[in-house]
């Protein structure tokens, strides 16, 4: 937000106060927040003065236990975001690595992150700003303010988050040889402040990747502490770009050991890193670890709660997306699973999304196609003849019939499909469901006309042809659907017409009535 002049004034008053505010809080936030240690009451006279000067944010039992905290600590930090004006970057300037050297501090994992990690997994998974879902309250300002720095001081930026980060990186290490037992928490919270600016960095030369990688990512991934290995392998999702394929190739090796971690996120990100990587591979280190990672996404489909399927069907269709043949071993147990979650999830937007969106790349392989018809048909049959059927689940089941139909269906599904949707399309008044028959109808035509002629509907004694004209004739019905509705019956219809008479057997007198009626022609 751009405030007026009047305003910066005020802003330039305000902002050392903060400073100081944010700058005395880290101690005790880091202490009592991150670390969760009890007060110590040794040299409690020593801290009178900055008791004072906090109030009662000095309050150690305060503190742990008052969510206010986190939300006034919260509020500070983005007052730091009016990085827009230009008054507010001009004092920052000067202070930007010591800025950014107090934020990474911030940043850190606190203790309550650990626990929900181990209680509730898959709301921990949820917490997705930072790709591993490792992000509360605070390290969430912390990292827009990051996001707004870029935009608005990256110049500044560049040289200041790095010296800052490898900071906090050398404070680590010096922690490590004391036997601290957080010092991870800081090094981890510098590669993912780091990790914000990796791409541009490398792309203008402010940071040098191999180094980079040798000397910290890599080293911590030697390293038994899920977090820290979570950290180092999304770093390098985001630099992929400029490793080699031997790095590459490494980096999924790593990854796939992180997937014997017994933590959900854990292997969530791993299994998220892999596909990134595997992108930048040849298709036969692909055909190599493909297998692996599928056996390791059905384990979590069968283990993980429903708010965490959402997140590994979007890593299935990441995977799935680098090369859909390549899947076909594993189809049928993919389309099993699918079936199983779109039975659970039936109204659930966004999973039945994820699902058309898997089965819609999955039929790109003709090889697929068949399979899958095979597979589904039958529950989408199932609904679209049940009468009590939801009008959410039957736009979902005609979308995926859709999505399965891409180059026509099948003519050995005929008897059982078209009466089907015949009568369903000949009765409902719904445009978006009539649309999508239109574009199923279109696409088999195109493929098996031949047979759409040879086969006749069991009651009405009509060849399929026939059908879909008078399905085509219904749509162009302007009492029934708007313009926007008929508009693209005119492709289907023109189908129908160039279609020799011999072989459709088709009077077309009543595909022209509806064209002219449309269009007010009598």
């Amino acid at each position: 937000v751009n405030f007026p002049t009047h305003f910066h004034p005020i802003f330039e008053k305000i902002l050392p106060s903060i400073w100081s505010f944010v700058t005395n809080y880290y101690p005790i936030y880091e202490k009592v927040k991150i670390f969760e240690l009890e007060n110590e009451n040794e040299n409690e006279n020593e801290d009178n003065d900055k008791d004072a000067e906090l109030g009662y944010l000095s309050d150690f039992s305060a503190i742990k236990n008052d969510s206010e905290v986190d939300i006034l600590l919260s509020n500070l930090i983005t007052i730091f975001m009016l990085i827009a004006q230009k008054p507010i970057r001009n004092i920052l300037k000067p202070n930007l690595q010591q800025l950014i050297y107090l934020i990474i501090g911030y940043m850190q994992i606190t203790q309550s992150d650990i626990d929900l990690l181990i209680e509730s997994p898959d709301e921990f998974s949820l917490l997705e700003e930072d790709e591993i879902g490792l992000v509360r309250g605070i390290r969430t300002n912390c990292l827009e303010l990051i996001e707004i720095l870029i935009t608005y001081m990256k110049k500044e930026l560049f040289p200041a988050l790095i010296e800052a980060s490898i900071k906090r990186i050398e404070e680590s290490k010096i922690a490590r040889t004391n036997n601290n037992s957080n010092w991870w928490r800081i090094q981890e919270a510098a590669v993912l402040a780091i990790s914000k600016i990796a791409t541009l960095a490398i792309k203008n030369k402010a940071l040098d990747s191999q180094s980079f990688c040798q000397q910290i990512l890599f080293s911590d991934l030697q390293i038994d502490l899920p977090f820290l290995n979570c950290r180092a392998v999304m770093c390098l999702t985001q630099i992929v770009d400029s490793l080699s394929e031997q790095d590459i190739t490494k980096c999924i090796e790593i990854s796939l050991n992180l997937l014997k971690n017994q933590q959900l996120p854990i292997k969530l990100a791993a299994c998220r890193a892999i596909s990134v990587f595997l992108v930048k591979v040849n298709e036969n280190i692909v055909q190599n670890y493909i297998p692996i990672v599928l056996q390791q996404l059905f384990s979590l489909l069968e283990i993980a709660a429903q708010e965490t399927i959402d997140l590994i069907l979007e890593i299935l269709l990441e995977i799935i997306s680098i090369s859909p043949k390549i899947i076909f071993p594993f189809l049928e147990q993919i389309t099993n699973y699918l079936l199983k979650i779109w039975s659970a999830r039936i109204l659930d937007e966004k999973i039945c999304s994820s699902i058309v969106a898997i089965v819609s790349k999955l039929v790109e392989s003709n090889e697929n196609r068949s399979s899958i018809q095979i597979q589904m048909l039958p529950t989408i049959f199932n609904i679209l003849n049940t009468n009590n059927s939801a009008s959410e689940v039957i736009k979902i089941a005609i979308t995926l019939l859709n999505a399965i139909s891409i180059s026509g269906l099948d003519p050995k599904f005929y008897n059982q499909i078209l009466p089907i949707l015949f009568d369903f399309f000949m009765q409902t008044n719904d445009s978006t469901i009539m649309e999508s028959a239109i574009t199923i109808l279109n696409a088999s035509l195109t493929s098996f006309s031949n047979q759409l002629a040879l086969w006749e509907h069991p009651t009405k004694k009509v060849n399929a042809i026939s059908c879909i004209t008078q399905m085509a004739s219904r749509l162009l019905d302007p009492n029934i659907f708007s313009d926007s509705a008929a508009t693209p019956v005119g492709k289907l219809i023109y189908k129908l017409l160039v279609i020799p008479p011999e072989i459709s057997k088709l009077d077309h007198k009543l595909a022209i009535q509806a064209i002219l009626q449309r269009l007010n022609i009598t």
